[in-house]
């Protein structure tokens, strides 16, 4: 487990109960898109012994999540398929008893975040993105002014933004800058107009290499 992974489940289940048994990874793209391959990763999600369609609350949207990529895709997207699916994989064959996923993937880095759902834990979720990455202006205004209130850069702030939107059980399509962001200790509670209520988002962006990291809770209030 790299020193990030450590830090990032440390942080998860400082609130979380031990129930919730949290596992996150990031990992080389190419390291992992040849772990298995396309035909490798339809047999192990529909592998009787281990049958990980049906433990999650979704079953829909983990086949989506295996559905290859289309036809005419770029090998780029490919090799971050198989990496992000792979790497997947291994965190359920280490956490078969995870029932709430997330995965994001970024230049060449792939990352997942698996956990237990718990009467208190409703969601989870994870964004990656490099440090460097440019932000498009429109979204940049948007972000600016919230960033510099709380003194984060604005691509601290989009990543939060972004695994809120991933953790939130009540998301319908709202894009990451409807979240708003408001600072408690040294954490965020995010929530957008169609996030229930009853439901606390909690959010915190970490950095590590080249990468900066957003991570979040829904959490039952």
């Amino acid at each position: 487990m790299s020193l990030i992974a450590e830090e990032i489940t440390a942080w998860i289940a400082s609130h979380t109960s031990s129930l919730s048994d949290p596992w996150f990874e990031v990992a080389g793209a190419q390291e992992y898109a040849t772990l298995y391959n396309q035909t490798e990763v339809q047999e192990k999600i529909t592998d009787s012994n281990t049958a990980f369609a049906f433990k999650f609350d979704d079953p829909n949207r983990l086949t989506e999540l295996f559905s290859p990529p289309k036809k005419g895709a770029s090998l780029k997207r490919i090799m971050e398929w198989q990496a992000s699916r792979s790497l997947l994989i291994d965190g359920l064959i280490r956490k078969p008893e995870s029932t709430l996923l997330s995965l994001s993937h970024s230049g060449d880095s792939v990352s997942v975040l698996l956990a237990k759902r718990t009467r208190d834990l409703m969601g989870v979720g994870i964004d990656i993105e490099l440090e460097s990455r440019v932000i498009p202006h429109r979204v940049l205004e948007v972000l600016s002014a919230e960033a510099k209130k709380f003194k984060v850069s604005p691509i601290e702030l989009w990543v939060m933004k972004e695994s809120a939107l991933k953790a939130d059980p009540s998301w319908k399509g709202a894009f990451p800058t409807s979240y708003l962001a408001k600072k408690e200790g040294s954490h965020f509670i995010l929530s957008s107009k169609s996030s229930k209520e009853g439901i606390r988002i909690l959010s915190q962006s970490f950095r590590w290499k080249n990468l900066v990291l957003g991570a979040a809770l829904a959490l039952r209030q």
